[in-house]
């Protein structure tokens, strides 16, 4: 191989690494319960944590489903307040288990506002969600603690699950779901790969045969 073939053939290499990182850059919306401009009922939410005058520890989580994409877990918005006790809240993407939350997929730890307003979990950007399938959010606070999630205002239907003192999942029938946003980066599809790997190695032949 000559000098001119190698230095080709890594601009090629390098070529195709840009585009395949320009194919999975493209990050997008997976699902979104906001209102417009991020709005959401501030009359309505559901109590994460100890209830008042109450010894049960609840955990609130609400069902989506992807399209025909798959996706990079990017982050989740949430609109939260601090009520009570520490203002920590955990942040689960999960699983679906014969429509209820399973295995945690991911976990990250984020602050609730002393006055209601939309925090940002972000996540690793390493965890696949796959094309058309169901997934939870799924919300907890810290011992002697409250946190409030805030009520989508769309007319939504996404299923929500309630759990108490870490025994099993229910589904609240009839719940209005929290608001909430889940972001990803598109994972492109192995023919958008092998479509530019070959346009590539075209470009190569043709040099070569030139």
């Amino acid at each position: 191989m000559t000098l001119g073939e190698r230095i080709l053939r890594s601009a090629a290499a390098a070529a195709l690494v840009v585009l395949v990182a320009g194919v999975q850059a493209r990050a997008a919306v997976i699902h979104d319960t906001f209102d417009t401009g991020d709005t959401y009922d501030t009359t309505d939410s559901f109590a994460v944590g100890i209830l008042p005058f109450s010894f049960d520890q609840n955990e609130w989580a609400v069902q989506f489903t992807t399209d025909g994409q798959a996706y990079l877990l990017d982050a989740v918005d949430l609109p939260l307040r601090s009520s009570a006790g520490l203002d920590q809240v955990t942040v689960r993407v999960a699983a679906d288990a014969s429509g209820k939350p399973g295995a945690a997929l991911e976990t990250v730890t984020v602050t609730a506002p002393a006055s209601a307003g939309v925090v940002t979990a972000a996540f690793s950007g390493t965890t696949v969600l796959q094309a058309g399938t169901s997934y939870w959010v799924w919300l907890a606070s810290e011992a002697d603690s409250l946190n409030r999630w805030y009520a989508s205002l769309l007319p939504v239907s996404d299923p929500v699950a309630k759990r108490t003192n870490g025994g099993g999942w229910s589904i609240s029938v009839g719940t209005q779901p929290p608001a909430y946003r889940v972001s990803g980066t598109v994972v492109p599809e192995p023919a958008s790969l092998l479509l530019l790997g070959t346009g590539l190695a075209g470009v190569l032949l043709r040099r070569r045969t030139t």
